[in-house]
């Protein structure tokens, strides 16, 4: 018996194709022109919403990268009560490398703390310039001996022992701060991902509203293209192209919202995100890639929008 096997072949558009699908856009473009008020309001509000939803994407993106690389070193701010210098300082270093658990110990005055500072963060310059005196501490970073384990080490050898060296009012260790920062990051994450969520829902609860509004005065053109034989996707298609283009230009004004807000706001609102390098990382307020998906969601939504609208409101017409 002679099995035989079906193949699909793909086929091309045809000259008629491309015309109806020209005369849609032709007709779409025309619909928007109709309602000038209303398609300007609608893409003021809706890319107002999404540059919002970019900005909450972006701090979620950046919680997430920074919760990731804040992997706890093995290292130890030891805060001095005032500079040392001379005979002095190698004492204190030398007192602090001899503590158990400690490798090696690195003096830092003010000065070198401000040019490790303004080398991530070069507003910084100006604000201690404003102030008049450097106010940060002197220090001592001791990197902690590969292999020991700091957390169960207990204060009594490594913090309590540091904290009994001549001139040292604090030790800190990193891996208390990055134990509190981090579940912070992920509630920043969390927050920052539902709220754009909603708002996103809400936009496409709006695009469809702004959609069933148009429809309103078009029920006569559309019922009597329907009495002339016109299919359902001539019919729809111009409206799903008018969303399409309704939420690209949506896409693209937010998109650049959102990258001016990062590039202009970002420095004087978290400086410390912007203008620098945390765990080796390099961050940017709003990263291009959510940008770019602020211009592929603006059009995804339109259409989206523009398809539930006619499906309600073009079932009764």
């Amino acid at each position: 018996m002679k099995v035989g096997s079906t193949t699909s072949t793909l086929r091309l558009p045809t000259r008629d194709d491309l015309l109806e699908a020209g005369r849609a856009v032709v007709r779409a473009v025309r619909s928007i022109g109709e309602s000038p008020l209303l398609t300007v309001l609608a893409t003021l509000i809706l890319s107002l919403t999404l540059t919002v939803v970019g900005v909450l994407s972006a701090v979620a993106v950046l919680a997430a990268r920074l919760a990731a690389t804040a992997t706890p070193p093995d290292q130890i701010n030891v805060y001095l009560a005032k500079p040392v210098a001379g005979v002095e300082r190698t004492r204190t270093v030398a007192a602090i490398e001899h503590v158990d658990g400690i490798e090696e110990a690195r003096y830092i005055g003010p000065e070198d703390a401000l040019e490790e500072l303004a080398a991530t963060m070069p507003e910084v310059r100006g604000w201690i310039s404003a102030l008049g005196e450097n106010p940060l501490p002197a220090a001592v970073v001791a990197t902690v001996r590969p292999g020991f384990d700091l957390s169960s080490s207990g204060d009594g050898s490594v913090v309590g022992t540091l904290m009994g060296v001549t001139g040292v009012t604090e030790v800190q260790t990193a891996g208390e701060t990055v134990g509190h920062v981090i579940p912070v990051l992920h509630s920043i994450r969390w927050t920052a991902s539902g709220v754009a969520v909603m708002l996103v829902t809400a936009m496409l609860f709006v695009v469809v509203a702004t959609f069933r509004l148009t429809l309103e005065p078009r029920r006569e053109e559309i019922e009597i293209l329907r009495l002339h034989g016109a299919t359902e996707r001539w019919v729809r298609a111009p409206l799903w192209i008018e969303g399409g283009l309704l939420g690209a230009t949506t896409g693209l004004v937010s998109a650049a919202l959102a990258w001016g807000c990062g590039a202009k706001l970002g420095p004087v609102a978290i400086p410390a995100l912007v203008s620098g390098r945390v765990g080796g990382l390099a961050l940017e307020l709003v990263p291009i890639s959510v940008c770019v998906g602020l211009s592929i969601l603006g059009p995804v939504l339109g259409a989206a929008g523009a398809a539930v609208a006619t499906r309600w409101g073009l079932g009764r017409a």
